[in-house]
């Protein structure tokens, strides 16, 4: 019997097909192509999701403009012709409850769902990191949502007759930093979530808490800028109102809107990562 297998040290085998070592296997994707597939992949997942539940998507987004349109009707027969100075004011709070539902959702949603399908411990395993997977995902749905919420503000317009200044300079870092401290307040919510796995009511209370932080007047309560949204709401509703830029903003409400932003988005993965750990030790990551 003829033994084909080379012992000159080429790394052929049998066959004398077998490349050398180095080159057996090609390249392994970087991370950074690897989290760009990730992210692509949500956006794809968030489209056919949309598409295959259409009816159940065009019911819920017919809900929230009806819900404007009722704010409108109702405010000009109560309020009557003065509650035409509120509008602009209106439908800018109506934008920034967007912003800020959809960036609470987004960060909390993606836990407590995948804890329900019984895929949340898969996502922990995932090569790139359970934190690439919550990143890469909750940006993914801030993007698609964003294409609804500018829907709706378009909407908003056309009922209201209203029209608003939108620089993308000044509207676009404002939104970031409104949408970041609610990031964190739902990876806090996701992270209890892990452990008492079921928090439905979360979200009706804290429905009713942001309009309370949209409708609490600065002027009068200047402590509350410390809240999630309200000096982001405050900043916002001025540069959409009046044109106000962004750097003709005196330094201390950009001090505040930062340090605000930042810091509930830092406490809230905190959190997020003291809960993730418990339920780790205590082995319940993948029940529900």
């Amino acid at each position: 019997m003829t033994d084909d297998t080379r012992g000159d040290g080429s790394g052929e085998g049998f066959l004398g097909t077998a490349p050398p070592a180095d080159e057996a296997r090609p390249d392994t994707p970087g991370r950074l192509t690897l989290v760009w597939r990730l992210f692509t992949s949500v956006l794809r997942k968030e489209a056919t999701t949309t598409i295959r539940y259409g009816t159940n998507f065009l019911l819920g987004q017919l809900g929230f403009l009806l819900v404007l349109v009722g704010i409108v009707v109702g405010g000009r027969r109560v309020a009557g012709p003065s509650f035409g100075d509120q509008l602009g004011g209106v439908v800018v709070g109506y934008f920034v409850f967007f912003v800020a539902q959809t960036a609470f959702g987004a960060a909390s949603g993606i836990v407590t769902k995948e804890a329900q399908w019984g895929t949340l411990e898969r996502l922990y395993l995932s090569p790139v990191g359970f934190g690439s997977v919550l990143g890469a995902t909750v940006v993914a749905d801030l993007l698609w949502s964003s294409l609804q919420i500018l829907v709706h503000l378009l909407f908003a317009l056309l009922i209201t007759g209203q029209t608003l200044v939108i620089d993308p300079l000044t509207v676009v870092p404002l939104v970031v930093l409104a949408a970041a401290p609610f990031l964190g307040v739902g990876l806090a919510v996701g992270g209890v979530a892990l452990v008492v796995k079921r928090l439905e009511s979360a979200m009706t209370l804290f429905t009713f808490v942001l309009v309370g932080l949209i409708a609490v007047p600065v002027e009068q309560f200047p402590v509350v800028r410390a809240l999630p949204v309200v000096q982001a709401n405050d900043m916002l509703g001025r540069a959409m109102r009046e044109g106000v830029r962004l750097w003709e903003f005196p330094l201390v409400d950009h001090v505040i809107l930062i340090t605000v932003g930042v810091g509930y988005l830092l406490a809230g993965a905190a959190v997020f990562r003291l809960f993730l750990g418990r339920a780790r030790r205590d082995g319940t990551l993948g029940d529900y």
